[in-house]
């Protein structure tokens, strides 16, 4: 079946621990991938293989899982987290050919009732990730070229 979405995920535990519970074979659970709060990619999966993620199996046969490390006992995730998600699921929309947006990138909580992904915020993952200096720079690069003011 082919891939034609992405399911984000929180984990809500320890990048070790999350590790741990992917790699027993009795856990029953398990993503393609893990980010790190500081934006390291781990790969647990292998995308021609179905991961155990969603709640759901038949979107689990045509998705990929990427859980964040994260969860209640943060603020909120890191602009590295953010980085690397943007890119990954840019990299997986395009190898798999289906658009970058909110539709085929998903919370958990879209897929059954469930708190995951907390505050992960979805539109900056499809959206892309610009720091808030780019931002600025865009900004007047927009309106040097066409005199008009820009709100964001």
């Amino acid at each position: 079946m082919p891939i034609d979405k992405i399911v984000v995920h929180w984990t809500t535990a320890s990048l070790d621990s999350t590790l741990a519970t992917f790699q027993s074979p009795v856990a029953g659970v398990s993503a393609h991938y893990v980010i790190d709060r500081d934006g390291l990619l781990y790969q647990c999966v292998d995308l021609d293989d179905t991961a155990y993620h969603a709640g759901d199996f038949g979107v689990n046969l045509r998705s990929v899982g990427i859980e964040h490390v994260g969860g209640p006992q943060y603020d909120s995730f890191t602009e590295e987290q953010y980085a690397t998600t943007s890119s990954l699921c840019a990299d997986i929309s395009v190898a798999n050919n289906f658009p970058l947006d909110e539709l085929h990138v998903q919370g958990h909580r879209e897929i059954v009732p469930t708190q995951c992904p907390g505050v992960l915020d979805i539109p900056r993952i499809v959206g892309g990730v610009m720091t808030d200096a780019q931002m600025a720079e865009l900004k007047s690069f927009i309106e040097a070229q066409t005199n008009v003011a820009v709100q964001a």
